[in-house]
């Protein structure tokens, strides 16, 4: 057998092991609650989340006040506990509103933890890592501030408490992290002191060093948490949702999606392998707890709620897998004494904001302007998309276009249509119609040697698809502008042009897309906004709904500016632009300005000079060119 220091004898070896053995530990609801120990009076949140953390039921059947919140979570939220089935939980997710204790309860956890490790007298041994690898229980936090201040809540529990002061490694004290022995420590330190005992003072040998603790309680801040190689017997991420998210740089230079260390994902991915360590054969020990109050719906706590079957998952709650758990409660939910209306000033400040911070609701990024239940009304699936006109209505048609100047690893070209009804009856009953919708993705393509490259979508494969589209739906008298924003589109609008066809440019300025969306979401929030939504099999409805519900309205100063997020789950707004310009062209045709009427005079609406030879759209057509799969749907 080999140990620390290869001079000790085997019958040493036995002693040292008998002397170290494991000892009984009290539970972690008697280390709570205990006067020998923490001495503390949880709340019922506090109770269920230890018993939860620790598979407790059988012991400690749920008391009145337990179960309230245990039907609450089913009720309301969609989370069955399965209290009687419990099993090993690998990463437990807490989504809570704020001043619901959430640090408090880390805390417990964090100081039960050292104490079950400091039990097991050698637990590097017993979990069979190598010999004094230090041990960690590691908050992580975004900001310094909040690293001190849940460190300093489990150094106070670790200070108050006899059990522990012969542990402390009090020369390796500072204001984030604590050391602590083991048993095995501390005999190893006394062997170490008896031998200086019988160094002679000046005989030229120097006397040894005692060995540091070999446990570590901290509290890290993500710029410090990047570091691998670690043993984490419990990883606890505060206020994960508000952790820097990663974003996408510089499209596929080299195949590199870069990523700030700090960010939410690399955290996850630098940290959680450590905890593996604890959690090998027949022991299931380590965990990952993420706690935070959420925020707009997108990050790494975001998804890992949505694993563990949130009921706010976009497309809606899956089954939670085996190894995880979600508790979800509000502030006045998780902490007693608070009620609902005590919180009714925040909400009138910042109805959005306080359904996230204490409500602990996700919400979409655009939550704040354009409200989900109306972007949910705007399709109309007893509808069928347009692509062959009766001779009825007159369109305009909108296009996004992509390229690689965006720089954007999903870069599209998007198209869409629509018209007017009831435009006689005046504005105030007209409805607009969004008719039809294609989006040309560009690709990424593996080159070699782990590196990629970007095939642009080709406008070549666009300007046909228009092409045809107008003469289906009437030809030239029937198309009363085919629009673009101003992104690298003047050989596609000379082609059309040179057909005949009325293909303008816009220009994006803050002053044309202030107007642009105040009309998109006028006749959104007024119902006039109808999407022909049936016969969608690429799902570009449920696509535009995603970029309208997280489009984001960023105001500075006396500007206003609209766009996709540059994290989470949506970060385009290819088919939000291209619509949004196609109703406002729409809704200067009812209500013209200087600007549109000059622009029509220009363009003129007389019939194609001459003729145009083009393909009928068939469903093979619309299936072409380097879209993704699917085709379209005839009305």
């Amino acid at each position: 057998m080999t140990t620390f220091f290869s001079d000790i004898t085997e019958d040493l070896v036995e002693e040292l092991d008998s002397v170290i053995a494991p000892v009984e530990s009290v539970d972690p609801m008697v280390f709570l609650t205990s006067p020998e120990f923490l001495d503390e009076d949880p709340t019922p949140f506090q109770r269920m989340a230890i018993k939860v953390v620790y598979n407790l039921w059988d012991k400690y059947p749920p008391d009145e006040e337990e179960q309230y919140l245990i039907d609450l979570l089913k009720s309301k939220w969609e989370i069955d506990l399965d209290i009687y089935n419990p099993a090993h939980i690998e990463f437990l997710i807490l989504v809570l509103g704020r001043r619901s204790t959430k640090s408090t309860t880390m805390s417990y956890i964090a100081t039960y933890e050292i104490y079950d490790l400091i039990c097991k007298g050698n637990p590097q041994k017993y979990y069979g890592i190598r010999e004094r690898h230090p041990i960690h229980i590691m908050h992580v936090a975004a900001a310094g501030d909040q690293a001190q201040d849940v460190f300093g809540l489990s150094y106070d529990n670790i200070r108050k408490i006899p059990f522990f002061r012969k542990y402390i490694d009090f020369d390796k004290d500072s204001a984030t992290k604590l050391r602590l022995f083991t048993p095995f420590d501390l005999i190893l330190n006394e062997k170490v002191r008896q031998r200086n005992k019988s160094v002679i003072r000046g005989g030229g040998v120097q006397k040894e060093s005692t060995l540091p603790g070999s446990l570590f309680i901290e509290s890290i801040t993500t710029s410090a948490a990047s570091s691998r190689g670690k043993a984490v017997k419990t990883l606890m991420l505060s206020e994960y949702a508000h952790f820097e998210r990663s974003k996408r740089s510089g499209g596929v230079d080299d195949g590199v999606m870069s990523s700030n260390p700090r960010t939410d994902y690399e955290i996850w991915k630098a940290l959680v392998p450590a905890v593996k360590d604890f959690n090998k054969g027949h022991l299931r020990d380590g965990r990952v707890i993420c706690e935070s109050s959420p925020k707009e719906k997108g990050g790494e706590f975001y998804n890992r709620y949505s694993i563990a079957g949130g009921m706010e998952k976009e497309g809606g709650a899956s089954p939670c897998p085996t190894g995880y758990k979600l508790i979800q409660l509000s502030t006045w939910e998780a902490r007693p004494g608070f009620v609902e209306s005590d919180f009714d000033s925040e909400f009138l400040a910042d109805p959005v904001g306080a359904s996230a911070e204490y409500g602990a609701h996700f919400i979409n990024p655009s939550g704040s302007f354009i409200d989900e239940a109306v972007i949910e009304r705007v399709p109309n699936y007893d509808r069928k998309m347009v692509y062959i006109n009766e001779g009825v209505w007159k369109f305009v048609v909108s296009i996004d276009p992509g390229g690689k100047a965006k720089k954007k690893k999903a870069d599209t070209y998007a198209v869409t249509w629509g018209h007017i009804e009831k435009e006689t009856m005046g504005e105030r009953f007209c409805e607009y119609w969004i008719d039809g919708l294609e989006a040309f993705d560009s690709k990424i393509i593996p080159i070699g040697g782990g590196k990629f490259t970007q095939e642009s979508v080709d406008p070549n494969v666009v300007t046909d698809f228009i092409v045809n589209l107008t003469e289906s739906l009437g030809g030239r008298n029937y198309i009363m502008e085919i629009v673009y924003d101003q992104f690298d589109s003047g050989a596609p609008i000379a082609t059309l042009q040179g057909l005949g066809l009325p293909a303008i440019e816009t220009f994006f300025t803050n002053k044309y897309k202030s107007a642009m969306f105040g009309d998109y979401l006028s006749k959104m929030n007024n119902h006039q906004l109808h999407f022909a939504a049936d016969g969608d099999p690429k799902g570009l409805v449920d696509r535009w709904k995603q970029e309208n519900k997280y489009l984001q309205r960023i105001t500075r100063g006396e500007y206003t500016f609209y766009g996709h997020p540059t994290s989470g789950p949506v970060q385009n707004d290819d088919t939000v632009m291209c619509t949004a310009n196609m109703i406002h062209r729409l809704a200067m045709r009812i209500a013209p300005t200087k600007q549109s009427i000059k622009e029509n005079r220009k363009h003129g609406t007389g019939p194609i000079q001459r003729r145009v030879t083009v393909k009928p759209i068939t469903v093979s057509h619309l299936g072409s060119g380097n879209r993704g799969g699917g085709t379209g749907n005839y009305r």
